[in-house]
């Protein structure tokens, strides 16, 4: 049979109340009280009901992380420094319940019973759907890598690091150019498709040549890239890959290929990115900024309701290595 906090209140001849402030460290107790009821708690072998306990805060102590894709649109490297950081700005306090969007066919699970709050790393519109199931069910939530009405968002400067970047490789002295983009359907491949865009225009006066290829942000993408980039009628002086992994692969294909003269950058500035050969130059995103920000406003949301929402941006910086 349990041992229950009114049979533990009933030896110790004092209220239950008095009994759930001395277990749960709540409250005024005085310290003999408090000692005497915490002894017979150990005696009797009471366990607390944290159950009992969550319901009557409203509270369950489950953050959620939500990513369109597990599999799609993210390196490996990304996610294990957006998780570990969150992870270890909540531990103690909080689990961490880790899903992908894609693959949730309903939204049943989306209620306070199972999340106080909700970090979701969205790179599609096609996330809408979801994002708005979480509004109208009222968890609290903070978007990562995109802009959102009336949500709070934090995010990096996709737009203006993929302009540095083409600039960076004009004023470098190249002219013939080459891009390996990411998904199509991508929020951030479409931000980033601008910033170049707005770069090749802006020079457009130094007879620029521009060609694109298409991935997926996979290494095998980038790898696949330079098979058709090596086919073009003009093969270009420099590329820029819309993330690391695809600079990784591409540069591997084009060792292979005997290609070792056309420069490489990338876009992240993951981990992976300072150990290629040669090391790879990148722009970095401050995904460990970013993804503190994020956390820090979602749970200043869960203790305080009555937050307003509000958009964080943050710029990007060119690591200069020597792939280019």
């Amino acid at each position: 049979m349990n041992v229950t906090i009114k049979d533990i209140a009933k030896i110790a001849g004092v209220s239950h109340m008095t009994v759930s402030r001395a277990l749960n460290d709540t409250g005024s107790v005085k310290p003999e009280t408090k000692a005497m009821i915490q002894k017979i708690a150990k005696d009797l072998n009471y366990t607390k009901n944290i159950n009992g306990r969550n319901l009557a805060l409203n509270r369950f102590f489950n953050i959620g992380l939500y990513i369109t894709s597990m599999v799609e649109g993210n390196s490996p490297q990304f996610l294990n420094e957006v998780i570990t950081c969150i992870y270890s700005s909540i531990k103690g306090r909080y689990s961490l319940i880790i899903g992908s969007i894609k693959d949730s066919p309903t939204f049943e699970s989306l209620n306070h019973q199972n999340f106080d709050g909700m970090l979701i790393v969205s790179q599609s519109e096609e996330d809408d759907e979801f994002i708005e199931s979480v509004r109208k069910k009222g968890i609290p939530m903070v978007i990562m890598n995109r802009k959102y009405k009336g949500i709070t968002c934090v995010l990096s400067d996709d737009r203006s690091g993929a302009y540095k970047a083409c600039e960076y490789m004009i004023q470098k002295g190249f002219r013939d150019l080459a891009f390996v983009e990411g998904s199509k359907e991508n929020v951030a491949s479409q931000l980033r498709r601008k910033g170049i865009d707005k770069a090749l225009k802006q020079y457009k006066d130094l007879n620029l040549s521009s060609q694109f290829v298409v991935g997926n942000y996979s290494f095998k993408s980038g790898y696949d890239a330079g098979n058709q980039i090596a086919a073009f009628e003009k093969i270009p002086q420099a590329v820029f890959c819309y993330n690391d992994d695809m600079a990784v692969g591409l540069q591997k294909r084009f060792s292979e290929l005997g290609l070792k003269e056309i420069k490489v950058m990338g876009f992240d500035g993951s981990v992976i990115s300072e150990y290629t050969y040669p090391s790879l130059t990148t722009v970095k995103r401050p995904m460990r900024m970013i993804t503190e920000k994020a956390i820090e406003l979602l749970l200043q949301q869960i203790d305080d309701k009555s937050v307003k929402s509000d958009t964080f941006v943050y710029d990007q910086v060119i690591v200069e290595r020597d792939s280019l």
